[in-house]
């Protein structure tokens, strides 16, 4: 399959609180080719956005209210229907400890925000293309 289609038929859900954080990555996704993204601005409104549509890649904030995307990643992971879900958290803490915890809980990646271009496409090749 040519990557092209493999990008139109991929479906991503992003899970972040901020409305103009979610703004700006949902565009960066779009500009680069992933027009099937769902922006959701809490971690319940994600699972539920999870029960109604199958996705093929997670991106997650850690520091949400309700539910941090920390608790989120732990309670999809329990569901098989989700648990292969490739899980990447989108956040602004860099901190090594945060890193390794996120990993050891069953997340696939980390990316810093502000999401940089090539290295969100980087990202991405390693679990879609």
């Amino acid at each position: 399959m040519n990557e092209e289609i493999v990008e139109k038929l991929t479906k991503i859900l992003v899970v972040e609180d901020s409305g103009l954080q979610a703004k700006a990555f949902v565009k960066l996704l779009k500009d680069l080719g992933f027009s099937n993204v769902t922006a959701c601005p809490s971690a319940n409104s994600a699972r539920t956005q999870l029960e109604k549509d199958k996705y093929d890649l997670i991106f997650c904030d850690w520091q949400m209210p309700e539910k941090t995307g920390l608790d989120f990643l732990i309670e999809i992971k329990k569901i098989p229907e989700f648990a292969n879900i490739p899980f990447v958290f989108l956040t602004a803490f860099a901190e090594k400890e945060r890193v390794i915890i996120a990993l050891k809980s069953g997340a696939n990646d980390y990316l810093l925000k502000p999401a940089i271009p090539e290295l969100l496409k980087q990202k991405l090749a390693k679990y879609i293309l």
